[in-house]
């Protein structure tokens, strides 16, 4: 693969990183100056594992691709990968804590402003077997698995209604079944069981999901949930 030259650019307090010459764009131009419409989609936690998988598939589709993450490096060698499974510059990185939700506000608004969106993949999540906050002060794992994707998919419900049909794609696990039955509060008192805590925010989620689904089917987004199955190794998507 021949060496690519890389650009930062920071916008907002987010970290961009695209191959040189690259733009986010709607179409590849053709022969005779005719322009084929190129679907982009937003993958969170998309420089490693689940979520770079899934960007390398879109990739290959001829779909343009926004990878989510926190490291620039990470960012990078991603952004190469999709662009040498689409055969062309078809990825950018943009850093972004998605373990703020002001952090993951700012992201979605910037995200929003470049217009139509076909699909967001929320991929993002973690667990932890030590209680973790966020730095507004809510439990780690209720903010990765169901917090912050909630935000960001809000910021950008009507991109994703420009788009239609469009749709979101939320990852969720099989710690559901870990899941406590007490609803009267996200974080019981008593101790931490990151297990147990996960396995209360991917339920929160799955029901904003249903929710979703049919809030957003009259403006022609479909909402879906995915399980990929038993990961190889336990480490946080992000």
């Amino acid at each position: 693969m021949p060496e690519r030259n890389f650009r930062d650019r920071r916008r907002g307090g987010l970290l961009e990183v695209r191959t040189k010459g690259t733009r986010p764009g709607r179409g590849i131009e053709q022969e005779h100056g005719m322009t084929e419409y190129t679907p982009k989609a937003v993958v969170t936690a998309g420089t490693g594992g689940i979520g770079l998988e899934t960007a390398l598939g879109l990739a290959r589709r001829g779909w343009d691709l926004t990878l989510v993450g926190r490291d620039p490096e990470r960012g990078k060698a991603a952004v190469a990968r999709v662009d040498e499974a689409a055969g062309r510059g078809a990825g950018r990185f943009v850093g972004a804590d998605l373990s703020s939700l002001a952090a993951t506000r700012l992201l979605g608004e910037r995200l929003a402003g470049e217009g139509g969106l076909d699909l967001l993949v929320n991929n993002v999540g973690g667990m932890w077997t030590e209680r973790r906050e966020s730095p507004e002060g809510v439990e780690l794992s209720i903010v990765l698995n169901h917090l912050s994707p909630y935000v960001l998919t809000g910021t950008l419900t009507d991109a994703l209604a420009e788009a239609a049909p469009s749709r979101i794609v939320n990852v969720t696990s099989s710690a559901v079944a870990a899941a406590q039955a007490v609803f009267e509060e996200a974080e019981p008192p008593g101790p931490h069981y990151g297990l147990a805590a996960t396995g209360r925010a991917k339920p929160a989620h799955l029901a904003h999901t249903v929710e979703l689904a049919e809030r957003l089917r009259p403006r022609g987004v479909s909402v879906f949930a995915s399980t990929p199955g038993p990961p190889r190794r336990t480490t946080p998507r992000g």
